[in-house]
């Protein structure tokens, strides 16, 4: 693929903060697996290596060369995170730092030149890369990233702890008990430690999907994995690809062990085509009516197609149950409508949290999320809530929310926030997003700091026309969600995906069926069949999917007519 600042700068042109921070994560881990074992080995034969490739009389530049290995083994582990900064246009405070990082090089090499000599120039070029430039410019970019240090840590760094360990250990011994007697068995020593250590981290270090993102790194995958690797490539699979979490907590991270697990298997499920006994998640829709007549949503221009609805909770209490007893993890109470409009929304929640789902939310306009609203929502057990608000004026916010009173919703996402702080609970933790419209996304900025301040997550998704549908797109492009979530309407309707407001994947009706008859259906194992083969344009109702779309264009570098 591209150098990893290449792709950061077309990451950050289409706002992939998600792609930019995992590029953060794999570039450092498999570039510094890659580059860090020969600069430790190199460290540990600097001595013989000068000694028959310069010659003995150069001896005295053995203890000067590895103090600037230890430079290249900071440099080496910044290079990525420094790359982000060049891709995010951030050029005065790492210039400052750079800046800094020079002075105190001169300074320190200067002062110690006399006692030293060019000891003294590797001191002062190493001291400030690990003083001042690495923390400093690692710090920036991490925080540009909206990372922390110990997330940094535990995806970037710990698992390479061993290859540098095994490394050290098998360099030290080597170079000490067998001692190299020409430069040529120096090289062929030095390429043993390498490909021993690197081998063995490959073998017991990474699981299957790293292996091959390192072969695919070294230009190995066809090789060890053969054209299926290849062919699995073609096929794009993006999780959560529409959704872009910009400030606060990442309310998709954290939380216990089972959390954890439905994440992780939230990401793997499509990325493996994987089709478990169970969806992970079912999107419920509650009601089909709302209270706003949002210009951009489906719901507003499509009008009178859409049958106005309310859930009654017998159809609800069978999808928990069900659910719970497959170890469904969460669901979402809206689709087309606004959940807040039910009357019954507050007890649809305590039953979906006395079934032990550990994800329930809802998206919500919040014009009726009022004190007592937020009361029920807050005893019942709610886990969060997503409040769609675009822009943070009021001329901006009421001209695409048609119906919402700016002020209302400011006081009531106010309100539950210090109603939660008087109870002492976190929940629900709020998000705050909006669709990044084109008027909205030239003032992102403020709105992330107003935002930032009032809820607990600040984030965008992508922009998905709704009005034209993009016909015959041929592209090989697989949903995720139809590995792990599926749909049920008001009315009891089961859907494969929350994508298709037409119904014309309908599985059949929850009074009818199981949810899991519909999972394992041979209807929707074809529709996999179809999207695992990349071949979704073939099936009418994702031939033209708002999502899908959207997903491939964005892929292929294009932008709608907005």
């Amino acid at each position: 693929g591209a150098p990893p600042s290449t792709m950061a700068s077309e990451m950050e042109g289409r706002r992939d903060y998600e792609g930019q921070r995992n590029l953060l994560f794999k570039g450092t881990k498999y570039m510094s697996a890659v580059f860090i074992p020969v600069v430790l080995t190199m460290f540990f034969f600097a001595e013989p290596f000068i000694k028959y490739w310069m010659g003995p009389e150069f001896s005295a530049s053995v203890i000067p060369a590895r103090i600037i290995i230890l430079f290249w083994v900071f440099n080496g582990t910044l290079e990525i995170a420094a790359g982000m900064l060049s891709a995010k246009a951030i050029i005065r405070r790492p210039l400052l730092i750079q800046f800094a990082t020079a002075v105190m090089s001169i300074v320190i090499g200067l002062s110690l030149i006399r006692v030293l000599g060019i000891s003294a120039i590797a001191i002062g070029l190493s001291l400030s890369m690990i003083l001042v430039s690495f923390p400093f410019l690692l710090r920036l970019s991490l925080k540009s990233l909206n990372v922390t240090f110990r997330e940094y840590y535990h995806k970037a760094i710990r698992n390479n702890l061993f290859l540098y360990v095994v490394v050290i250990l098998l360099a030290s011994a080597v170079s000490k008990y067998l001692y190299p007697k020409s430069i040529s068995m120096t090289l062929a020593e030095m390429a043993a430690i390498y490909l021993t250590s690197v081998s063995a981290y490959y073998l017991i270090v990474l699981n299957k999907d790293e292996k091959r993102e390192l072969s695919r790194l070294v230009g190995l995958e066809t090789i060890l994995f053969g054209d299926a690797g290849q062919a699995g490539e073609k096929i794009t699979v993006g999780v959560n690809a529409n959704f872009h979490h910009i400030a606060g907590a990442n309310l998709f991270e954290g939380g216990d062990d089972k959390y954890k697990e439905y994440r992780d298997k939230w990401k793997s499920w499509p990325e493996k085509f994987q089709v478990g006994g169970f969806p992970l998640f079912i999107d419920v829709e509650v009601t089909s009516a709302c209270n706003l007549k949002c210009p951009f949503c489906a719901t507003t221009f499509r009008g009178d197609t859409i049958k106005k609805g309310f859930m009654p909770f017998d159809i609800l209490a069978r999808i928990i149950d069900e659910g719970k007893e497959n170890s469904l993890y969460g669901v979402k109470y809206n689709i087309r409508g606004e959940p807040l409009l039910h009357p019954e929304i507050h007890r649809f929640v305590e039953y979906a949290k006395k079934g032990g789902l550990v994800d329930v939310y809802f998206n919500t306009n919040a014009m009726l999320l009022d004190e007592k609203a937020a009361g029920r929502l807050i005893e019942a057990g709610l886990d969060r809530i997503s409040v769609s608000f675009e822009g943070y004026t009021k001329d901006m916010y009421e001209k695409h929310r048609v119906g919402a009173v700016y002020e209302t919703v400011l006081a009531n996402i106010a309100g539950l926030q210090s109603l939660k702080k008087r109870l002492g609970v976190s929940h629900p933790k709020v998000r705050v997003q909006t669709v990044m419209l084109p008027d909205v996304e030239p003032v992102f900025g403020e709105y992330t700091k107003f935002w930032k301040e009032r809820a607990d997550e600040v984030a965008f998704l992508d922009y998905k026309e709704m009005k034209v549908k993009k016909r015959g797109i041929k592209y090989a492009w697989a949903c995720p969600q139809i590995w792990q979530r599926m749909a049920i309407w008001w009315d009891g309707t089961i859907l494969p995906c929350n994508h298709d407001d037409d119904a014309l994947l309908a599985l059949g009706n929850i009074r009818d069926m199981t949810i899991a008859e519909a999972w394992h259906s041979d209807k929707l194992n074809a529709l996999r069949k179809k999207h695992r083969g990349g071949s979704a344009h073939e099936i009418p109702a994702c031939d033209g999917c708002y999502l899908r779309d959207s997903e491939i264009l964005k892929s292929m570098g294009e932008k709608k007519d907005i």
